[in-house]
């Protein structure tokens, strides 16, 4: 483990090879074989050891979906499926775990139609399953489908009324995409009233503030939610409200500080050159 702490990988692979070989610590061994061979951009080698993690054991959940990235990444969708499939033995929450696996790494890799179609079959079998139905909404996101996402995720609120998630994926989505600015309010007041410290869900409400002029609130909560998770997307909300509040200063400061950390965010680029414009 130290020569791969020090990236010696061709040592590192040699005692990994040992410890399988004397079958101690093998599927540890195997999902770093796999490690080494992906970043050395060898992927049908590190795909192999990556599928050789055994079932059960502490790394085979992020083996598989590492072999699944790089098999899809190398246009093998339908091996890639078919091993899911064939590891999932008939076992409904392995299979459903697999498919919203899958299906979010097609999404990623420029497969749309054929995530749409892994999750539209998957969900004929499992109807009311909302790991599903939110892999699905990830689907509708890409698509810029919001009539979809909405449908799927009343559909998730349906069914469970204190999904925080999904409650704070429609509040926020209304509150960005359209003018239903009191209905998305509500929903993420819902949300919050179940998740009171999640960062997400309070930049969320911030933002529902911010869209309904409520700009001094909005930038109390949007602090709350930067401090816990300074993240890009907070940011650009955090420098929109300051900047609406003339405190244009602070506002530049937010956002230089958080592309120092995150240099493509299209968030912050946008939000400064819309504010910016003459």
């Amino acid at each position: 483990l130290l020569d791969l702490e020090m990236q010696n990988f061709d040592n590192a692979a040699q005692a990994f090879v040992r410890l399988i070989g004397v079958d101690h610590r093998s599927d540890d061994s195997q999902y770093y074989l796999g490690y080494i061979y992906e970043k050395q951009e060898d992927y049908e080698r590190a795909i192999e050891n990556y599928r050789l993690v055994r079932i059960g054991t502490n790394n085979f959940l992020a083996a598989q979906q590492q072999a699944t990235r790089f098999s899809i990444q190398l246009g093998k969708i339908d091996e890639a499926h078919q091993w899911l499939m064939t590891l999932s033995g008939g076992q409904p929450r392995l299979e459903i775990f697999f498919n919203t696996i899958e299906s979010n790494l097609l999404i990623q890799n420029g497969y749309a139609g054929e995530a749409k179609e892994l999750l539209d079959i998957a969900l004929n079998k499992y109807p009311n399953e909302s790991e599903l139905l939110f892999a699905r909404v990830l689907y509708h996101d890409s698509q810029k489908d919001m009539a979809g996402s909405e449908a799927d995720l009343r559909q998730i609120i349906r069914m469970k009324p204190e999904e925080s998630q999904a409650l704070n994926h429609l509040g926020y989505m209304l509150a960005d995409q359209t003018t239903r600015y009191k209905e998305a309010l509500g929903l993420i007041e819902r949300a919050i009233s179940i998740s009171p410290d999640d960062p997400a869900i309070i930049d969320s409400l911030a933002w529902a503030q911010y869209k309904l002029g409520r700009y001094e609130e909005a930038l109390v909560n949007l602090r709350r939610a930067f401090a816990a998770f300074p993240d890009h997307e907070v940011a650009s909300h955090l420098g929109e409200v300051l900047w609406m509040l003339d405190r244009k200063e602070e506002a530049i400061q937010v956002w230089e500080e958080a592309l120092e950390a995150t240099p493509d965010s299209e968030l912050i680029k946008e939000a400064m050159e819309r504010l910016q414009r003459p």
